[in-house]
């Protein structure tokens, strides 16, 4: 009957130690690997953060760039359809493409000297009545602003083909924008602006002197 005790008891210790012994194990291994776990978890919260503003940031790049290239665009057909020269070179090209484009034959083309913004130019070409109309609907439209002045018209017979041919003779403007007439348009501009405000603070000084003279008249009536 005393062996039984001692056995209890020797169970009891061997639960005991390792009950203590798991508590040091989880104190000294297992909150270290939680705490470590804890700070990788962190960490990879933080890396989700900056590869999140990172991908807002090139987005926001490529939504500007984007803008960038549809502004400079912009500006491109700008700087066609009002050049800050008369740019005769790009004029010629673009009124050679609308009498390709209705299969005229081009007779003769004269620029006259760009002069005030504007550029003339003397057209001839020939064709069939139907393109010479369009030709001048096209010259109205075109992306750089031409202003057909006057149009006449004349009907031959083709030596070579027997046939009628109408010819077509156009005088059109052309306009650009003129940096020295504008800098002298803005200097008369500042002048006049400048005169008139020297004419009112003359006018008030003129009228602050009358106010402030004495009326002789009124005293001596007054004596």
């Amino acid at each position: 009957m005393a062996i039984r005790p001692h056995k209890t008891n020797r169970a009891t210790l061997i639960a005991f130690l390792f009950f203590i012994g798991a508590i040091v194990c989880v104190n000294y291994l297992g909150v270290p690997a939680i705490k470590t776990l804890k700070e990788k978890s962190h960490e990879l919260a933080v890396a989700r953060a900056d590869r999140q503003a990172g991908e807002s940031y090139i987005s926001d790049i490529q939504t500007a760039y984007g803008k960038l290239k549809a502004v400079e665009s912009q500006l491109e057909l700008l700087n066609i359809a009002a050049p800050a020269n008369p740019d005769l070179a790009e004029a010629l090209v673009q009124i050679n493409d609308i009498v390709n484009k209705n299969q005229l034959s081009l007779e003769t083309i004269t620029p006259s000297q760009p002069a005030g913004g504007e550029v003339s130019i003397g057209l001839t070409v020939t064709g069939g009545y139907a393109q010479l109309k369009q030709t001048l609907v096209d010259l109205e439209k075109n992306l750089r602003p031409i202003k057909v002045d006057t149009i006449a018209l004349a009907t031959a017979e083709n030596s070579e083909s027997g046939g009628m041919t109408t010819g077509g003779t156009y005088s059109i403007k052309l306009s650009y924008v003129d940096s020295a007439s504008s800098a002298a348009d803005a200097q008369e501009g500042a002048a006049g602006a400048s005169n008139g405000q020297g004419g009112e603070q003359t006018a008030a000084k003129t009228e602050s002197q009358n106010d402030t003279q004495p009326t002789t008249g009124g005293g001596a009536n007054g004596q």
